[in-house]
């Protein structure tokens, strides 16, 4: 059943974004016509079915980023080229220290986002190499499970 909800969902998001009847929410502060996004970013839509896996996430889009939420809570974001900075990369929320302690011991794959970054955010480039989306999935679980609810955490870990 989840598989289910999770495919018709990722439908759903492939059909607004070809619509261009995406809803513009600017978390990010940023003012970019959704027009300008290219709907057919292979690593947005892998990023888009691997977190909408998990229980009860919603997905926004502002321009040429997306947004991953349980409720009104962000546990990660597709950045592309953001604040002018040339990567594309998923961000997510870390423990204390370890986002540090990841862009100091591989600077080529993870760095410290502008203005989350400080806030324990760590972005994985997806833009350098080959892709280990597994690796990607279990960054994103991760996250999630620092900021879901209890509940939602238990049925990530049953599952």
């Amino acid at each position: 059943m989840a598989r289910f909800d999770s495919e018709r969902r990722l439908t759903a998001v492939r059909r607004n974004i070809a619509n261009r009847k995406v809803s513009c929410w600017i978390q990010l502060g940023h003012n970019i016509n959704v027009a300008q996004t290219n709907p057919e970013d292979h690593r947005l839509l892998r990023l888009t079915k691997i977190c909408l896996e998990l229980p009860e996430v919603e997905r926004t889009v502002s321009g040429s980023h997306a947004a991953f939420l349980i409720g009104k809570r962000t546990f990660a974001y597709f950045l592309n080229d953001h604040h002018g900075d040339g990567m594309v990369s998923v961000a997510a929320k870390a423990l204390p220290g370890d986002n540090t302690a990841l862009a100091a011991a591989q600077p080529a794959r993870f760095y410290l986002p502008a203005y989350i970054g400080p806030r324990g955010w760590i972005a994985l480039r997806l833009d350098s190499g080959n892709v280990d989306w597994g690796e990607v999935a279990e960054f994103i679980t991760g996250s999630y499970c620092l900021i879901a609810p209890r509940r939602l955490v238990k049925l990530v870990q049953r599952g």
